[in-house]
């Protein structure tokens, strides 16, 4: 993003650029009105502006990146970590349960097979 705000900067100084040359030939016409003087200093005070402008936009999209970034690792930390957690949790649910529905079939398996085993000692 920051190499676009570069580009867009770059091609809105070229365009600043053409407009004011087409000013100053405007104001260099002999017998000029005074009306189109007057307009063409308004637009080099508007484009005196907006040079101030891209400036401040170029110095705006690098200047401040690293603390941008950094608020971004902070978040990504944050999410990965309670992700983390959330995972940790739902294994742990996970073999809790699973561990409990395993012993409850031992425990059933080793019921039958002790009500088995008298029968066939009595057989025997």
């Amino acid at each position: 993003m920051l190499t676009n705000v570069g580009v867009i900067v770059e091609v809105m100084r070229a365009q600043q650029s053409a407009l004011a040359s087409t000013v100053r030939m405007v104001k260099g016409i002999p017998g000029a009105d005074s009306d189109v003087e007057r307009q063409a200093r308004a637009i080099e005070t508007s484009l005196d502006d907006m040079q101030s402008t891209l400036q401040t936009i170029l110095d705006g999209s690098t200047g401040d990146t690293t603390g941008l970034m950094e608020d971004v690792r902070r978040y990504a930390s944050s999410l990965v970590e309670a992700k983390s957690e959330s995972l940790q949790d739902l294994i742990r649910n996970t073999t809790e349960s699973q561990g409990s529905l395993l012993a409850d079939r031992f425990k059933k398996l080793e019921t039958r097979m002790m009500a088995d085993s008298p029968e066939e000692d009595e057989g025997g």
